[in-house]
């Protein structure tokens, strides 16, 4: 009785421990994986005139600054569905606030 209690237990915190790490892991590869297709989105690209993008940045949010032949660009992933999505794109001029 008192094996099947230790051996639960180690099941226990072995799930626990890959749990957190997942939760570690995975949000930072799906941002490298949305910054991958950002760069070879057509809309972006057709947006951009096929200027050439040198950086891209995470913002947080589903937003994204993009630098491209010297001008920065905020992408921003707008969801007019549960599961589609368009990205919209805008030239920064300046900040404030």
């Amino acid at each position: 009785m008192n094996e099947k209690l230790e051996n639960h237990w180690v099941y226990s915190i072995c799930t626990f421990c890959i749990t957190i790490l997942l939760t570690l892991i995975v949000p930072d590869y799906i941002k490298e994986k949305t910054k991958d297709s950002l760069v070879h989105n057509p809309e972006i690209s057709q947006l951009l005139n096929g200027t050439e993008i040198e950086n891209i940045t995470y913002l947080g949010n589903d937003t994204y600054m993009i630098i491209a032949n010297n001008k920065n660009y905020i992408a921003i992933k707008k969801y007019y569905s549960v599961m589609n999505y368009r990205w919209y794109l805008y030239e920064k001029i300046n900040e404030w606030g």
